[in-house]
């Protein structure tokens, strides 16, 4: 009895955990990220907006709106903007709005996350410099936008989403400020777990299977800055040896 009944609570389990995914990928699936920009002179408007081509409506939603921007003389700035919403069937609903100043050779990144309930649903991003005519998207290379200190998320789930925080707290509170920009990327594994990537650019410094425990993460947080830490210091030998 007690046999039958631990297989019928773990098929019940599963059923629930099977379902609660399942709703959340239908709930979700109409939502789309759009960046949308407009140049009057030099002035660049840059607009964050969500769509739902759903017939449902979604809540529970977040949005970050990052925009970097590299001056001619090579220094970076940054603006986030970040909030919560809800969006109706049917609708394309305005997130966010940056104007900024566009001179020439100038290069202006930007980058939208929606998310729900701390897991990423979609994402837009769009490159813009002065070299063309009309403002579209274009191909430049990530890396060729640094901005010093800045860790981009890419996570998909809740323990992806706690170890990019512990993992940022900790590169805060360091004191550290490394010349690259450090990006916290998670992809679907085995089963129902994911693994999450540090990455510098396209290189992976580290990676592990996600897994809910606040220690563990926060165990690899320390892991992972400190094979960040280790190549930086590699990358500064290279760069001496190289010029010796």
């Amino acid at each position: 009895m007690i046999i039958r009944l631990n297989k019928t609570l773990y098929l019940v389990c599963c059923f629930l955990i099977s379902f609660s995914v399942f709703s959340q990928k239908i709930n979700t699936a109409g939502l789309k990220a759009k960046i949308e920009i407009l140049k009057q002179d030099r002035m660049v408007s840059i607009s964050g907006y969500a769509k739902n081509e759903a017939s449902n409506f979604i809540e529970n939603l977040s949005y970050k709106l990052l925009v970097l921007k590299k001056s001619v003389t090579g220094k970076y700035s940054n603006n986030l903007q970040t909030g919560d919403f809800s969006i109706l069937a049917k609708q394309k609903k305005l997130l966010s709005n940056v104007k900024i100043n566009l001179q020439k050779g100038e290069v202006i990144k930007v980058y939208l996350y929606l998310r729900k309930n701390n897991v990423l649903i979609t994402k837009d991003s769009l490159t813009i410099n002065d070299l063309v005519k009309k403002l579209a998207r274009t191909s430049i290379k990530e890396k060729n936008i640094v901005l010093n200190g800045l860790v981009i998320d890419e996570v998909l789930t809740k323990p992806g989403k706690d170890f990019y925080d512990y993992f940022y707290r900790m590169y805060k509170i360091s004191g550290l400020n490394y010349p690259f920009i450090i990006k916290i990327n998670e992809k679907p594994s085995f089963g129902i777990s994911s693994q999450i990537f540090v990455k510098v650019g396209d290189r992976i410094i580290y990676r592990f299977l996600a897994q809910p425990k606040e220690e563990f993460l926060q165990n690899q947080a320390q892991n992972a800055l400190r094979a960040i830490d280790n190549y930086n210091k590699y990358q500064k030998n290279v760069f001496k040896n190289s010029n010796y």
